[in-house]
């Protein structure tokens, strides 16, 4: 949820007290090692609908997001 007080002065005070922060828990998150059970594989990519057939209920309607 939003603050109330959403204002870009709030905002840089939020990131600086967190920047000031983050120095202070560097010793309390550590990174675990191990051995996995079975290798993990991650996909990261886009996908874009082909301009032709397209259903009236897809949600990126030709021609397209951003235009």
């Amino acid at each position: 949820m939003i603050p109330p007080d959403s204002s870009r002065r709030s905002f840089l005070k939020t990131a600086i007290a967190l920047a000031g922060t983050t120095p202070l828990m560097d010793g309390l998150l550590q990174a675990q090692s191990g051995k996995a059970a079975r290798p993990l594989l991650a996909y990261v990519g886009t996908f874009s609908s082909p301009l032709g057939d397209v259903l009236p209920t897809q949600v990126d309607l030709p021609p397209g997001n951003g235009r």
